[in-house]
C-alpha cells in the first residue's frame, strides 16, 4: 500500500488522471487528502547508520555473487546445475539463502578471504541438474501444447540415456510437483515433442488430466 501510494505521487506530473484514480482507490477511508495533486511530496532523508551498513553489506553480497557466477561461467557449468557449496568472505549471514539461490549451491561456508565456488560434480548433483532441465522442457512443452497454467497433466518422459531416465525416476516427485503432473501418461498424448540435452534425445509426451 505504501509503495503504491508513493508511485501514484510519482505518476502525478505526467499521468495526472491515472495517478488520481489510483490515489483515490488506495486512500479511500484514510485521513489523506482527497486528491494526489493536493498531497505533499514524501520527504527525503539521509540514510541512518543502520541503513548505510545494510547497503554496504548488500553491495558486498552482490559482488560476491557476481564473482561466483563468473567462476561458474569459467568452468562451463550452467546455472541450473546445482553445486555443493561456495566459500564466502564473512558478511551478514542473513544473505545466506539469497546466495544459495542465486548461485544454486547447497551450502555457504563462511570466513575465507575470497569467493571460492566448489565446481566438482557428484553423480547425485548431475542427476539433480538433469531434473531441473527436464522441468524446463516439460514447462515449455505445456506452453507449446497450449495448456492452461492451472491444467493438471499426465506426463511421460522417454530417453535412451540411462542417466536421464534415472534422473527422471529419482526426482519424479519434484518434476511432477513443478509441472502439475498427476501421473504417468498411458496411451496417446495430446502433445509430444523431442528435445535434446547434451546431445541426447528426450521425448516429452503429455495430456491434460480431465
Amino acid at each position: 500500500w505504501y509503495v503504491l501510494v508513493r508511485i501514484s505521487q510519482l505518476l502525478a506530473p505526467w499521468a495526472p488522471f491515472a495517478a488520481d484514480k489510483l490515489w483515490a482507490e488506495l486512500t479511500q477511508g484514510s485521513r489523506l487528502v482527497d486528491s494526489v495533486h493536493l498531497s505533499d511530496w514524501p520527504s527525503v532523508k539521509e540514510p541512518d547508520n543502520a541503513s548505510t551498513k545494510l547497503l554496504e553489506e548488500m553491495n558486498k553480497a552482490r559482488e560476491s555473487i557476481t564473482d561466483g557466477l563468473f567462476q561458474r561461467s569459467e568452468a562451463g557449468i550452467k546455472v541450473r546445475q546445482p553445486l555443493a557449496s561456495v566459500g564466502m568472505p564473512q558478511m551478514n549471514e542473513d544473505f545466506t539463502d539469497i546466495i544459495k539461490e542465486e548461485l544454486n549451491v547447497k551450502a555457504v561456508n563462511w570466513g575465507i578471504q575470497e569467493v571460492i565456488l566448489d565446481t566438482s560434480l557428484t553423480p547425485e548433483l548431475i542427476r539433480e541438474g538433469i531434473a531441473r532441465d527436464l522441468i524446463r522442457f516439460v514447462q515449455n512443452a505445456r506452453k507449446n501444447a497450449g495448456f492452461n497454467v492451472e491444467d493438471r497433466i499426465y506426463l511421460k518422459i522417454d530417453s535412451d540415456s540411462t542417466e536421464i531416465t534415472e534422473a527422471a525416476k529419482q526426482f519424479s516427485t519434484t518434476i511432477n510437483a513443478e509441472t502439475l503432473a498427476t501421473g504417468v501418461l498411458d496411451g496417446e498424448a495430446e502433445h509430444s515433442e523431442v528435445v535434446k540435452l547434451d546431445g541426447q534425445d528426450i521425448k516429452i509426451s503429455a495430456s491434460r488430466d480431465k
